[in-house]
């Protein structure tokens, strides 16, 4: 099957149980190798179940910390999309259940000893998780509740492992109601059959009911109906085992009475005590027992097990697999010590080495220096062992027990194994990215390691011990081409590798020492104390000196909730959401293509928090992080989130100093971009420049109209993202998304949409509930290709008590019904939980025992607990002290973020002092950036006044903060910022202005902030586009006079943003009311205007009939008031009417009216002449003249250029182009397009460069390069889908059926052209629609049978009929010619010699689309009698000239091959060899 479910690969499917379905997979580490593991895929119907998922999550995070031989590996759990899953260890072997059942078959049942032996080793795996406790040292009373055959595994080589530890929890959690029980009764206790609470002695029971089985040969429990076997479950009657079993011991036989008694307390009260018990009945029994003989016996019975058998074993819950680490390929302990061969030390200018010492040969892409965490260990015991042991082959099995734990415990926490042999280990963290604080992992990593050893020790005579080091080092990855997660290698840089051995060397048995840079990363959440120095010589000789730490254990929980007090920040029920985010930022460096995980949920509900614990794993040095809060206020400010982010990222500076800002700017463009070009390098800084307001006179950028400006500046911002990802990992960190500007989320729409190959992750907070009504910007960005979600919801009520225990233990207070309260109040909000402590703190009552004690006895309702989240922060406000309760509202006013300066402003002074205080209290943050000093400190009171920044801890709090100003307080304060911004700005930007016109606004000056929303919208229709215009002008509309000019202004710039974005039912309502507006207080030249608006709508939505009564109406205002431009406009519009109807005379007439009018005028005109010649190209091209219409093309060209009208200056390279093409000008064609292209993508103008591609495309068609066309073209449908633009994708799809037709693949070609003929006739387009079916046509006629041929007769029919209408010559004689090969395949000669006839007469009268073709099958219908000689020749001639005039002026050589080789140019050139000698 392989499919990919997150980071693992999915090879099969073995098998679906009650609970999940269950998959082998494969796991990828470095240079691609694999790890084999088994996925447990809960079923959907768990998943739904929020209290099986509550106790999913909780049980997994117990299991995934077992480390035991006897237990199989939870390595990891987590979330791929909606499913949960669990991942863990593959046994290769069989159930219990399996194996009793191959027994029974072979007739060669277990011996005793096999029995008492596979039941010690299960009893060591329950005692050591029965006696497991968590981080404090409380008993985390793990049971497993479904101890039977089925969840016993017995490994090839004879190792005994429990399965599904903690599962069988949640699954009973979710089936059963209370006193209903499910699951294998069989095996079950009394008391679990009762319904009623167990403890780890019920997991005894059930190894007693299973040991039973095994020594008497059948169930202690069966009857024909669950009923009946739980009845005697619950009774628990065991029958007389020496009458089943002479054999069995006497003292075997009283351990079984005993563990099976129904009483708990007679039973044995530990597995230890049990396991010792069994030891000595197995002592007792003389013979050796063990894994070799079990695994001796295991071979015996499997040839016994048909194939059946084996496939419903692995349809069971988990069978799983102990592999042999291997690197390279499998290898076992057998075959040499040496089980993973270690890997060379890296310099900067050497490869990693493979395992065989020779350097890769792998073609790389990028080489990485980064910082690693380096776990050693040296192995104290196992050489003893081997020494003292006389049977080698016991020996290798333990060597091969310490391997497999060694590399499950690294991989399950994504360590990397470098070396592991009979005398030590080195595992790597950080290998080949980090995923969290990889110190606390290498921490836990050693503890398991010494733990899990410890539980193989019970076994051995002499018990196992390790000495492990931890340590910091560098490595160098080589990432190769190949995108696979395991397509790099990696070695140690230098030698700091050796710090970790040392250490480990210096360890005793059991220690774990830490390195300097480990300790103090891990120092918060463990205990260290100093031991002695170690001296050593590095590998260069040098004398080093180490000052180890040695590991005591976990903080004290004391000390912990000091740790707590400090941060002030619990972490609590999120873990699942903190492993998909992480995952998804790993999958983001492993294959270097840029991603983005968006978390909603409502206000507090954790995201912020979430964000944080994963930025915390993250390591400065490995990557760059960039942090924004956008505020309500921003969704008025285009791109405002990413001029903050440029300015962080690129280390601008103050942007209050707009010609400083252009300097540095400049500067760190040509740092950034010294590749580019000196133009390229213009347009990066003038549009970047312009998201900051900074203005560049006589640059080509602002000779870009809106569209292009935005498109420019949205590659411009790629770049420069890209740019800083490809020199180190970028994570965008935004909180509060829901508030970005309409031009920041289509950015980010289009980047995430597109495979973009850079580390750049952007991970977003949103609260859904805030975004605006009808926001599709937002929506757009939540469903782009790499963006996922992840919608966090309310703590589980377990998770909630939690965290509100953690709050109030900061304060010493441990009250349960306290607890309650706050849980009662806050429900499972996270934010809510905190403030409501907040609130009881800030009221003295945690601090006062009397007053604590009156509240916890009250019976009233607290009232003192506001009921919202916005009740609470503004509780918290009203009790600050009034100077600083003062500052926190008034900047509550400002920009984010803002200065002390700023603050200055609102406050007339400096109020440093109390901004410093609403930061300890977490309701303002500092962002004012440093860099890290050497020994990674930061001092914030060390920064100079005006280089501090601040903002909000959220944007809820701003809100609380402003609202709680008195109106007239804060009108005067809004009046007196707006003043100083107009005082101050000069001449101002969009993002001044509309700062400017809210501030106005707020201040209650109504006129003034229209004037000032205004100017912002026209900047942003200019610079932006049309979302952000369109918002804008909505609040001048909301605002401006009925009669007044603003108002008037802002309709027509409405009416204009609604055209682009296609709103087609808001812009009819916006024309109509700017006409009632115009017509009561407009110029005749704003109403002419209007009324040519009206026209181009009715035009657009292709009514000609309501358009031509405006356009009347228009032309009878600009005559009464003589108004030329207007009527020439008027005639431009019905010019356009008159083409789409296929009146192209009428049409080119009117055209030449126009074109008098403008020359006529002494006033700018050059838009309206280029217009008009463009015009005039169209109507001569499609009317098959084309050498005229290059002629007209650049004569527009000309006007356009002269008036530096970029757009329509690209335009007309497309269409000079075109006309090129047709005049068989190829080479100086390709140029045109060449040089559109080259705009197009320098402006990022994806529309017109789809129009080129095609073009292009197009033109390589015609060439004969048509698999180099179909790239092309392809690519131009692509980009034109993205823009919506109709007119292009139809062109493309018939351009794309013209190349698969050349290719005689007749299906794609059928499929492409009638494609293009349903989007050409829905716009309307006439000539796209005749083109479209002249060439299905065309396609039917190369099937070549008579029924395709009467297909093709009517759809040359439907098409003659069209081009005749349309006054399309060029229609007119390719139909005839068609139609004529039609009739000659349907046998009809006469008629197909005069449709034939007829298509050259038209060819007589000029030059005409697929005029070679027509005169060629000229010749093939002409019968070869005398009197038609001399016109097949005539014919065959001129198409011989036509193709020989093409080919002589094609410069490049290829080329010119590739366009004899052409079918149609092949054939005629046959012909006329033939024909004229």
């Amino acid at each position: 099957m392989n499919s990919y479910f997150g980071k693992y690969e999915l090879v099969d499917k073995i098998g679906t149980g009650g609970m999940a379905e269950v998959y082998l997979a494969r796991s990828y580490g470095a240079e691609g190798l694999q790890k084999t593991l088994v996925i447990k895929r809960i079923l959907p119907e768990y998943s739904e179940s929020e209290r099986f998922i509550e106790m999913f999550i909780s049980e997994a995070k117990i299991a995934v910390h077992l480390n035991h031989p006897n237990i199989v590996q939870i390595y990891d759990f987590g979330k791929v999309d909606d499913d949960f899953y669990l991942a863990m260890e593959y046994v290769e072997g069989f159930d219990l259940a399996q194996i009793l059942s191959a027994c029974n078959r072979a007739s060669r049942p277990l011996s005793i000893g096999e029995a008492v032996y596979i039941a010690i080793e299960v009893a060591k795996g329950l005692h050591y998780a029965h006696q497991r406790k968590d981080e404090y040292g409380e008993d985390l009373s793990i049971v497993h509740r479904d101890i039977s055959p089925q969840n016993l595994l017995i490994s090839r080589d004879g190792t005994v492992k429990i399965v599904d530890f903690g599962i069988a929890k949640a699954t009973s959690v979710a089936e059963e109601s209370p006193q209903v029980v499910k699951g294998k009764f069989s095996y079950m206790s009394p008391e679990q059959a009762s319904g009623k609470d167990v403890d780890h002695r019920s997991d005894l029971f059930s190894l007693g009911v299973v040991l039973f089985e095994l020594v008497c040969g059948r169930p202690l429990f069966k009857q024909t109906t669950q009923e009946e076997t739980l009845s005697l479950v619950k009774s628990a009657v065991v029958p007389d085992i020496s009458s089943l079993n002479a054999d069995v011991p006497p003292q075997l036989e009283h351990l079984l009475y005993k563990v099976l008694a129904r009483d708990p307390d007679e039973r044995f009260q530990s597995a230890r005590e049990l396991q010792v018990e069994l030891t000595r009945v197995l002592y007792g029994l003389g013979d050796i027992h063990d894994a070799m003989t079990l695994a001796s016996h295991l071979r015996e019975v499997e040839k016994h097990t048909d194939d059946a058998e084996l496939d419903s074993a692995e349809d069971r819950s988990n069978t799983a697999m102990t592999d042999v680490l291997t690197l390279g390929g499998p290898t076992t302990a057998g075959a040499g010590t040496q089980v993973i061969n270690e890997k060379t030390p890296v310099t900067d200018d050497t490869l990693v080495a493979d395992g065989q010492g020779e350097p890769s040969k792998v073609e790389l892409l990028a080489r990485e220096r980064k910082e690693v965490v380096v776990i050693a260990g040296e192995v104290i015991g196992l050489l003893e062992l081997r020494s003292s042991t006389s049977d080698q082959s016991r020996w290798l099995q333990v060597l091969q027990e310490y391997t497999r734990i060694v590399d499950s415990i690294a991989f399950k926490n994504e360590g990397v194994v470098h070396r592991v042999n009979e005398n030590d280990f080195v595992i790597v963290l950080g290998i080949p990215v980090s995923s969290e604080n990889d110190a606390e992992r290498a921490v836990r990593v050693a503890m398991d390691l010494h733990e899990a050893i410890a539980g193989m020790s019970f076994s051995l005579d002499s018990p196992l011990q390790l000495a492990i080091g931890a340590g910091v080092a560098e490595a160098l990855i080589e990432r190769g081409t190949n995108t696979s997660p395991g397509d790099y290698q990696w070695g140690f840089f230098g030698s700091a590798h050796e710090v970790a051995v040392r250490l480990a060397q210096a360890a005793m048995a059991k220690e774990v020492l830490l390195g300097g840079q480990v300790y103090r990363r891990v120092r918060r959440e463990y205990e260290c104390e100093t031991v002695d120095e170690i001296r050593f010589e590095d590998a260069q000789g040098n004398e080093r000196s180490l000052r180890p730490h040695r590991l005591v254990g976990r903080k004290s929980q004391r000390a912990q909730l000091d740790e707590l007090r400090r941060s002030y920040r619990a972490f609590r029920g999120r873990e699942i959401p903190l492993r998909v985010l992480r995952t998804a930022y790993r999958q983001t460096l492993l294959r270097g293509q840029a991603g983005a995980m968006l978390i909603t949920g409502e206000q507090g509900i954790g995201k912020s928090t979430l964000v944080e614990e994963f930025l915390a794993g993250l390591a400065p040095r490995n990557v760059r992080i960039v942090r924004a809060m956008i505020t309500p206020f921003e969704r008025d400010v285009p791109l405002g989130a990413v001029a903050d982010f440029l300015t962080e990222v690129m280390r601008l500076g103050p942007r209050d100093d707009l010609r400083q800002l252009r300097d540095t700017l400049r500067t760190r463009v040509e740092a950034l971009f010294p590749d580019e070009d000196a133009e390229e390098r213009e347009l990066l800084l003038h549009s970047l420049g312009s998201i900051f307001s900074v203005k560049y006179p006589g640059s080509r950028f602002r000779d870009l109209d809106g569209e292009e400006r935005r498109a420019r500046k949205y590659l411009s911002i790629s770049k420069v993202l890209l740019r800083f990802a490809e020199r180190k990992p970028i994570v965008l960190a935004v909180e509060d998304a829901q508030n970005l500007d309409e031009s920041t989320l289509e950015f980010s729409t289009q980047f995430f949409n597109s495979r973009r190959d850079a580390p750049a992750f952007m991970v977003a907070t949103a609260n859904p509930s805030r975004v605006p009504e009808g926001d599709s910007a937002f929506e757009a960005f939540a469903n782009a290709q790499h963006v996922t979600v992840e919608q966090l919801g309310e703590l589980n009520p377990d998770e909630a008590r939690a965290l509100v225990r953690d709050l109030l233990r900061v304060h010493g207070v441990f009250d349960k019904r306290l607890v309650d309260e706050v849980l009662h109040r806050s429900g499972g909000n996270p934010l809510f939980i905190k403030e409501v402590v907040e609130v009881l703190r800030d009221r003295g009552l945690l601090d006062d025992a009397e007053e604590l004690q009156k509240l916890e006895t009250s019976d009233e309702s607290p009232q003192w607990l506001p009921a919202s989240v916005e009740g609470l922060i503004g509780a918290r406000i009203d009790r600050l002290e009034l100077p600083v309760k003062i500052v926190l509202q008034k900047v509550s006013l400002l920009w984010t973020p803002f200065s002390v300066a700023d603050a200055e402003l609102v406050l007339g002074r400096k109020p440093v002092e109390e901004l410093e205080q609403l930061v300890e209290l977490d309701l303002l943050e500092r962002t004012d950036s440093h860099e890290p000093a050497p020994n990674d400190t930061y001092d914030p009171l060390a920064i100079p006044d005006a280089q501090r920044r601040y903002r909000f801890s959220n944007a809820l709090t701003q809100e609380v903060a402003s609202r709680s100003l008195l109106p007239e307080e804060a009108e005067s304060l809004h009046l007196q910022i707006a003043e100083h911004l107009v005082a101050s700005s000069g001449e101002h930007g969009i993002a001044d202005n509309a700062l400017i016109a809210k501030h106005f606004d707020g201040a209650g000056e109504a006129e003034k902030a229209v004037e000032y929303y205004k100017m912002a919208a026209e900047e942003a229709f200019r610079d932006f586009g049309a979302a952000e215009c369109l918002r804008l002008c909505t609040k001048v509309l909301e605002r401006a006079d009925e009669d007044s000019k603003s108002r008037f202004e802002a309709l027509l710039l409405r009416e204009q943003a609604l055209h682009e974005l296609g709103q087609v039912g808001n812009r009819r309502r916006t024309l109509a009311d700017l006409h009632e507006l115009v017509m009561r207080i407009g110029e005749p030249d704003e109403q002419v205007d209007v009324l040519l608006r009206e026209a181009r709508f009715h035009f657009d939505e292709g009514d000609f009939g309501a358009a031509r009564a405006h356009l009347d109406e228009a032309r009878a205002v600009a005559r009464e008031h003589d108004c030329p431009i207007g009527l020439a406009k008027s005639w431009q519009l019905e010019v356009m009417c008159l083409m789409n109807e296929g009146k192209r005379d009428q049409a080119y007439e009117l055209l030449q009216k126009a074109i008098a009018v403008y020359e006529d005028e002494d006033d700018e005109t050059a838009e309206g002449l280029a217009t008009c010649h463009n015009l005039r190209g169209i109507i001569l091209r499609q009317s098959g003249r084309h050498r005229e219409a290059l002629d007209a093309y650049e004569e527009a060209l000309e006007h356009a250029e002269r008036g530096e009208i970029g757009k329509q200056t690209r335009l007309l390279l497309i269409n000079t182009g075109v006309a090129l093409v047709y005049n068989g000008q190829f080479t100086e064609a390709l140029e045109r397009y060449e040089r559109a292209l080259e705009q197009c993508r320098r402006l990022g103008h994806r529309r017109d460069e789809a129009s080129v591609l095609i073009n292009l495309g197009h033109a390589y068609y015609l060439l004969g390069e048509v698999d180099r066309a179909i790239s092309k073209i392809q690519r131009g449908i692509y980009l034109a889908r993205k823009a919506g633009v109709n007119g292009v994708i139809a062109d493309g799809q018939i351009s794309l059926g013209l190349c698969y037709l050349d290719q005689g693949e007749l299906k794609a070609a059928d499929q492409a052209l009638h494609e293009g003929l349903r989007i050409a006739d829905s716009i309307p387009n006439v000539y796209l629609s005749i083109h479209a079916t002249l060439a299905l046509a065309e396609v039917r006629l190369a099937a070549g049978t008579s029924d395709d041929a009467r297909v093709a007769l009517m759809q040359a029919e439907d098409g003659l009929e069209r081009s005749e209408a349309a006054e399309m010559t060029w229609g007119t004689a390719y139909a005839n010619s068609l139609m004529a090969r039609a009739l000659r395949i349907l046998g009809r000669r006469d008629e197909a010699i005069e449709k034939s006839q007829a298509a050259v007469d038209t060819v007589d009268d000029g030059e005409i689309y697929s005029m070679d073709a027509i005169l060629y099958f000229h010749t093939q219908i002409l019968p070869d009698e005398d009197e038609f000689q001399d016109d097949k020749k005539q014919a065959i001639a001129r198409a011989r000239d036509f193709v020989v005039h093409r080919r002589d002026r094609i410069e490049d050589d290829e080329l010119r091959a590739s366009f004899m080789n052409r079918d149609i140019n092949r054939r005629i050139m046959n012909v006329s060899k033939l024909l004229l000698n």
